[in-house]
């Protein structure tokens, strides 16, 4: 059964209240019509209407909102934010309409009246607005224990029912020596409460609730699903693209959900992805999290954040395409770059071929501060706690203990800090004699000691907080869902969280959700399987290169002359097989770097290598292996005479390409506008020094394929590094040199690289520009430009001063008053722009050329691939006097 077959009379409204319309009023237009009708002062524009409505984009943002914690879209056609001790009753445009006082309340719903509803820890209460004061109060019965206690229930959601007009609360608890899943309904009157109907799997963690078109909508974390409910029957289960924490339905059905507090998922009920997008503020030192979110009538989206204390509006923008959806990596992953200088060059001169490797390792960091938290339960008696003793002995052993530090918490009953985090390996020895089996099984507890320790004031700033969790058993002194509450405060926290199971009896779903992904999550069937587990966390914490060995091999083709000697770091060639070979080890993370110069031997466009490849055993032990792009250079005859203008022969990228080589195809159509080579005196070019700004579009403009299967951003960001290829950056004999910043932009800009002439910062800066990302603020680009050339104290007075802008010239969230304002203000200082027009969807030539300074700056690249050609040719105008007319 599916949602088109419910045929509703109502269309619900997110998660907590529903709006009266007739059946045949389910298009979004006339929802959105209706919306605005019954509410003049909305700002708020229905969603378009043609085949491609576009994907989500911020529209709006409400700031003053306190905390905002969560955010619900009523019935009564309002947004309510939870935030602080208030409760902001506003309209869909953010005006305030009243607040109402609240006290510690964590989760929120409002009804088709508008009236509010709340809950706390175990308490379930009904609001007055206004005031605050209570209509009704329900405290949900723990479960009295004979040795441990009482086992309070956690309550993890509630939702209005528009349709059984009740309130929903969904929460888990222990009876009868069994930790279940609970749903049960509130009229709105508080009396007599109903039991809910049966889970799917009621031993699984059930963490959000949502209505809609009949519809009831639960998201199951332990399957990272979402199930839907009709008539307390089930009748679809959706699996999620990525770990999910909150949920929202769409007035078509689509599902929305909240990621990594950080990305918002829109799936169809056929769980295919929609969109996808960043829904925090990525401003450079702005904290952001999105902790909530709702889908009003007309499809809507509002997020709170409560770092900023705002609440951000996202709606359809046409034209706007989505982003590519965050990767999860945690293992070592390598990047290779390969580029060659100059491209362009006569027969007789040599060009040199450049070879960088680079990377990343999420799991693994330079120092940590590590708390083992250790389950001494009764359960744990006998081989268990002999060989969690000795597994703790086994990992402090693998430590490093000048680098990192470790503490032990154990837990029972009652959580104890063994042994505060230390360098000292005898503090640990002495205190696991201690770890004695005695007690329930309280993790919860337990991990909140060692969130406690790893953060505390033992914990270094510059030491990442690792928390090792080791248990036999389940939940027993408090719920499952408390549990995992707790374990979501460790993420937020930022402390990677790593856990292991031991034995049959464990909760292998819950430490999975806990340890949030699969790397980080271990199980020992046995206790003689422990010390290798324990083993096997310890050196991936442990490592501390990006790879331990690496061969690299380049083959040279016949028709370039290797210049013998000129490899550095020095390289084995081998004459008759036509190779270099490097061999490295304990590559840092900063990567490695080599260079050999050849001499091309025939005229024409040629790859300067045939191959170059590499192998070898990465930081955590495992196979590395790829291959590195393979540049071109054209090479034309010595008695050719340089033209000024014309069109440049076609310059490709360094791309990935199958060894040996295939033909390429034909190069695109030639440039509208001619791009001009500098202009050499008898073959000489007079040298002259520069700062320049190197600003990359990194908006959603790039995130599309080359020809080689990566992104246009990787194009861009090759380009720049033949930019810098072409610089002087190191000081001539009077001191002399070039310089260059790296400015990149989308919603935001940010200033990745000051102005300097330190080659490897600026390289490096250029790998750290982040994925795409919506938005297209080319005036914050500009801007922080401006602030490198004339604010900078690193400026050089004799340098010419230069900015290079890569563009499609279509601002967004932004005017072109003020890309044109930031365009005059840096030639008014005395900069020369260059603008380089990016051939997309939404192309603005004639805003390039009006930023350019004058038609002979700016130049068109039909295609990433060219991208590369046309900055090295900047470049060496900028550095030869006379280079542009």
């Amino acid at each position: 059964m599916t949602s088109s077959s419910l045929q509703p009379r109502l269309r619900p409204t997110g998660r907590h209240g529903a709006r009266r319309l007739p059946s045949a009023l389910g298009a979004l237009g006339l929802l959105a019509l209706m919306a605005l009708a019954s509410d003049p002062r909305s700002s708020a524009a229905p969603l378009a209407q043609d085949s491609d409505p576009g994907a989500y984009g911020l529209v709006d943002e409400w700031t003053g909102t306190d905390a905002a914690m969560r955010v619900v879209w009523g019935g009564d056609g309002q947004v309510h934010v939870l935030g602080g001790v208030y409760v902001r009753h506003t309209r869909s445009d953010g005006s305030l309409i009243e607040t109402t006082r609240v006290e510690n309340i964590t989760e929120l719903a409002v009804d088709a009246q508008g009236d509010v509803y709340a809950a706390k820890d175990r308490e379930v209460l009904k609001v007055r607005r206004g005031n605050g004061g209570p209509v009704w109060r329900k405290i949900l019965p723990g479960d009295p224990h004979p040795i441990v206690g009482e086992r309070p229930p956690y309550l993890s959601a509630i939702g209005w029912d528009p349709f059984g007009a009740r309130l929903s609360v969904l929460y888990d608890e222990w009876r009868d020596d069994a930790n279940n899943t609970e749903l049960d309904y509130y009229p709105a009157d508080g009396m007599n409460k109903r039991n809910g109907h049966r889970l799917l799997n009621s031993v699984q963690s059930y963490w959000d609730i949502e209505y809609r078109n009949y519809a009831e909508y639960l998201l199951n974390r332990s399957t990272n699903a979402v199930e839907v409910y009709q008539n307390g029957e089930l009748f679809d289960d959706i699996p999620l693209p990525a770990p999910a924490e909150r949920i929202s339905i769409g007035p078509d059905d689509s599902i929305f959900f909240i990621s990594e507090r950080q990305w918002i998922y829109r799936i169809d009920r056929s769980g295919q992805l929609l969109d996808v997008w960043d829904a925090t503020d990525a401003t450079p030192g702005i904290q952001s999290t999105a902790t909530d979110l709702a889908v009003d009538d007309i499809g809507r989206v509002y997020v709170a954040d409560p770092s900023k204390a705002s609440v951000r509006v996202y709606a359809p923008v046409p034209g706007r395409r989505p982003v590519a959806p965050p990767e999860r990596v945690y293992d070592c992953s390598t990047q290779p770059h390969k580029w060659a200088a100059p491209t362009y060059l006569r027969l007789g001169e040599k060009t040199k071929v450049h070879l960088r490797l680079g990377g990343n390792c999420p799991s693994m960091y330079e120092k940590a501060d590590i708390v083992l938290v250790v389950d001494r339960s009764n359960s744990m008696t006998g081989e268990k706690i002999v060989a969690a003793r000795e597994a703790v002995r086994t990992f402090v052993g693998m430590m490093d203990l000048s680098r990192d530090k470790v503490g032990v918490v154990m837990f029972g009953n009652e959580p104890e800090l063994l042994v505060p985090l230390t360098h000292d390996p005898g503090a640990i020895e002495d205190a696991i004699a201690r770890l004695l089996p005695n007690g329930g099984t309280d993790i919860s507890a337990g991990m909140e000691v060692g969130m406690f320790e790893v953060l505390g004031p033992a914990h270094r700033p510059d030491a990442k907080p690792i928390i090792v969790l080791l248990t036999d058993g389940v939940p027993f002194n408090n719920t499952r869902l408390r549990t995992l509450f707790t374990a979501d405060r460790a993420r937020y926290a930022e402390i990677t969280t790593y856990t292991i199971g031991l034995g049959g009896d464990v909760d292998q779903d819950l430490l999975r959700i806990m340890a949030r992904s699969p790397e980080h999550y271990f199980f020992a069937p046995r206790a003689d399987d422990l010390e290798e587990v324990y083993r096997k966390i310890a050196k991936r914490i442990a490592a501390s290169v990006l790879l331990k060995e690496v061969t690299v091999v380049d083959r040279v083709p016949t028709n370039m002359a290797y210049q013998e000697g000129s490899a550095d770091p020095p390289a084995v060639w081998d004459a008759a097989a036509r190779t270099l070979t490097w061999q490295f080890v304990n590559v840092p993370f900063s990567g490695v770097e080599m260079s050999f110069w050849v001499e091309p031997l025939e005229v024409g466009e040629h790859p300067t290598n045939v191959g170059a490849d590499y192998w070898g055993t990465d930081g955590l032990d495992q196979p590395n292996q790829g291959v590195f792009p393979i540049p071109r250079v054209v090479v034309v005859s010595p008695d050719v005479p340089t033209r000024t203008p014309t069109v440049p022969p076609p310059t490709i990228t360094p791309t990935p390409t199958p060894i040996p080589p295939t033909p390429t195809d034909p190069p695109p159509p030639p440039p509208k506008k001619p791009v001009y080579i500098p202009i050499v005196f008898n073959g000489k070019c007079f040298q002259q020094y520069v700062d320049v700004v190197l600003i990359i579009d990194a908006s959603t403009t790039m995130q599309g394929r080359m020809s080689d299967g990566r992104l246009k951003l990787e194009g861009a960001k090759d380009a720049a590094r033949a930019f810098l290829a072409q610089l002087t950056l190191e000081p001539d004999g009077l001191g002399n040199h070039d310089q260059a910043s790296i400015v990149w932009y989308n919603e935001v800009a940010r200033t990745e690289q000051r102005l300097g002439n330190d080659r490897a910062a600026l390289l490096a800066a250029i790998d750290r520009i982040q994925q795409p990302q919506q938005g297209s603020r080319i005036d914050l680009g500009l801007s922080y430009a401006h602030q490198q050339l004339i604010g900078s104290p690193n400026r050089q007075p004799a340098n010419t001063q230069a900015v290079v802008l890569l563009s499609d010239g279509e601002p967004n969230h932004t005017t072109l008053e003020a890309v044109y304002a930031a365009a005059n203000a840096l030639k008014r200082d005395g900069a020369t722009i260059f603008t380089v027009g990016f051939k997309d969807t939404y192309f603005r030539e004639a805003v390039l050329r009006y930023i350019a300074s004058g038609d002979s700056r700016y130049f068109y690249s039909p295609t990433a691939e060219q991208l590369s050609g046309i900055y090295e040719q900047i470049a060496r105008g900028l550095v030869c006097r006379g280079g542009y007319r």
